[in-house]
Formats: C-alpha cells, structure tokens, sequence
C-alpha cells in the first residue's frame, strides 16, 4: 500500500508539468504504464476476475450449471459484481440449478443498477410456478440506487459528443475539426471533474452510464490529461470500475495510438472494418510471441486473460450471434471505416503493415465477402487503367 501511495503522489506532483498541448506526450504514457505495471493487485478482485473468466468458459460450453457455480464463487469476492456479469449469472442459474435465493439476489443487485425491467417473463421463465411468482413481487419492489443526477448529466454529455458528430464529411473543414476539438476538450474536462467529485465512482452510481464515458474519452481530439486514466486506474484495482471497461477505453483513446506497436498496448486491437460486416467476420493483429507476451504482462496487471482466450471469446460471440442475444462476453471494438478499407485488409492480409489474422462468420459470408472482393479489386484496376489513358 506503500509502494502505491508512493507512486501515486510522484505521478501527481509530476503530471501538472505537462499540459494538454506537451509535445513530450510520451512521458505521460510512461508514467501511466509504469503505474500499471508497479500496482499490486487486490487479492479479492482478482480472483473475483478469474472465477467470471472460467465461468465464462463453461458458458460457452452452454454447461450453465457448472458457469453458474463459477459465479456464485466469483460474487463472494466482490461486494458488487458487474452488470455484465450479473446478466449472464441470472440466466446460467435460471437455466441450471434454479437457485432462488440467488435469483432473487442477483436481480436486486442487477435491476437496482441498470433500472431495465424488460418483460418479467424474461426472469421467471422456467422457474417453478411459486418461485415464478416470488420473482416477479421481487422485481417490482426493486428501487434504483443510482444517482439519477449524474446519469442524466453523464447523459446530456453523451449527447452534446453525438451532437456535433452527426453528418460529418471527411476531410472536415477547419471550422468543424475547431468545433470538435473544442467540445470533446469541454467534455473531457468536465468528465475529470465528475471523477474528482465523486472518489466512489461504480456502477452503484452511474448505472448504465459507462456508456458516456467511454465515448468521450474514445472520441477526445485532444490529447487526453493522464490524470483521468489515474484515477480510474486505482478505482479499477479496487473493483469499483470493470477493469474490462476501463482498458477497451484506454486501448483505442490517444494513449494507445501513441504506443510503440501501435494500437495494441493492451490487447483491444481494432483495425478498421466496415460498419455493415464487422458482425460476419473478426480480425485482430498477429502479434510477435515478444509483442503478446508484454501485452499478456499489461492486461495480467489490469485483471484482463491473456489474449488467446480474449480472442477465442470474441470469436465465439460473433459466430453464435451472442451480441445480438445481449451473451456478448465482451463488447466489439471497431473504428467505423469503409468497405475500401475491409477489403485492403481482408485482401493483404495486413493492417498498417502488421498481419492480421482473419476468422468469419461461416462459410456462406467468407464466399460472399470473397466474391464482393473480387468485384472491388476489378472496379479499382478499371478506375486505375481509365486514368492512365486520360
């Protein structure tokens, strides 16, 4: 604790030397990773993490039986689990042991948060009749913990980020890159001040807000304050905020894009796909056993698996249609680009140099997706030949 404290007041009697427009941006980042990388984990949130991890295992195995005893331990090592964990709890226990006490626990802690009741039908479905009937006196009583306040403000900042993003024609004019960079530094700002305000910050707080956050500070223009990823850090390590959350953030912000092997410091590589098919194929940078295994090192020290169960997971997401199911173990992450640009990767098989490997959905896309290949490359070859003869 220490040893934490220690590198917590160094970072911050250093970091107010470097302001936003520091060309040295480099030195913020090494102060980051070095706090990643020197930080204990606690002992508790970490086995909460590798309990959810097996159990996510199982999931996929569709033994819920076996998934939900995996939770059931990984909740009595964190006060208050996860939304997405949470989720998928609830059904493992409903399509396996039925448990009603932890049913009925689970979807207090569940519903209080996310203030979602969908159709009741939904929880108490082949459950037996009186537990069925306990279930829905349950869900009825269920008062959000939130702090309506700051959801609403987190909101209205969500809103004002989209707002100036609607209908953007590339290449921006200097009057709307000057807008955006103006707002997204506002925002930023006032997301470090909310972090300041409120040194509990969970999902006891701000509900299904992440979805804010995560958007300012993937979307910030200007380079970001170290500060903010700070303090979310230390409230990551003690299981406030989902870790998973927190680094899908950091990897695709400005930190990552300043990183030596571009873009997958921490595991979340993006490349750029089109909006229309990143749900029929997946792709990821392979990665050299010396670049995986330093990310591995980062991600063991933020409580994230390594990367070849990471992936394995997000694999199985795409190919079982588990994120339109509202299963998705773990949240895609994409820089929304153009079918020119899918098709230079599907077709080099590389991403800024770097190879990618390449898994589909299923046979009828990866024929589909070739044979649209195909027919760009030949359109492109005859734009090229029509402009060598002008």
């Amino acid at each position: 604790m220490k040893k934490l404290s220690l590198i917590l007041l160094t970072l911050l009697l250093v970091v107010p030397l470097f302001s936003q427009t520091d060309p040295n941006f480099e030195n913020d980042v090494r102060l980051l990773n070095s706090l990643i990388l020197n930080t204990e984990l606690n002992d508790s949130v970490s086995k909460y993490y590798n309990f959810v991890y097996k159990a996510e295992n199982e999931y996929m195995k569709q033994n819920y039986k076996k998934a939900a005893t995996y939770y059931e331990k990984a909740f009595g090592y964190l006060k208050y689990p996860f939304m997405k964990d949470l989720y998928r709890a609830i059904y493992c226990e409903k399509e396996s042991r039925k448990n009603i006490d932890n049913l009925k626990k689970y979807l207090e802690l569940y519903l209080s948060k996310t203030k979602k009741k969908e159709s009741t039908y939904d929880y108490s479905r082949n459950l037996p009749l009186q537990d069925s009937i306990e279930i829905v006196k349950l869900i009825d009583t269920i008062k959000p913990v939130v702090d309506s306040s700051l959801v609403n403000y987190l909101y209205e900042l969500r809103r004002i980020d989209q707002s100036v993003r609607l209908n953007l024609n590339y290449p921006l004019s200097e009057e709307k890159n000057n807008l955006l960079i103006t707002t997204d530094s506002i925002n930023y700002n006032k997301l470090l001040d909310v972090i300041d305000k409120y040194p509990n910050l969970s999902e006891e707080i701000y509900g299904t807000a992440w979805s804010a956050f995560s958007i300012i500070l993937n979307h910030c223009r200007v380079i970001p304050d170290v500060r903010i990823y700070i303090k979310l850090h230390s409230m990551v390590m003690n299981g406030q905020i989902d870790a998973r959350n927190y680094v899908n953030s950091l990897e695709i912000s400005l930190f990552s894009k300043k990183q030596s092997f571009g873009g997958a410091h921490y595991g979340y590589e993006y490349v750029n796909w089109d909006t229309n098919t990143r749900d029929i194929f997946y792709i990821y940078l392979k990665q050299t056993s010396k670049d995986e295994k330093m990310i591995n090192k980062y991600r063991n020290k933020l409580y994230l698996e390594d990367m070849k169960p990471y992936h394995k997971k997000r694999i199985w997401a795409m190919r079982t249609d588990a994120a339109k199911k509202g299963q998705i173990i773990y949240y895609f992450t994409e820089l929304y680009g153009s079918n020119e640009g899918s098709y230079k990767i599907l077709s080099k098989k590389t991403y800024n140099d770097k190879k990618v490997k390449i898994y589909y959905k299923n046979k009828e896309d990866k024929k589909r997706i070739k044979k649209a290949m195909k027919e760009y490359n030949k359109n492109r070859n005859n734009n090229n030949n029509d402009t060598d003869t002008e």
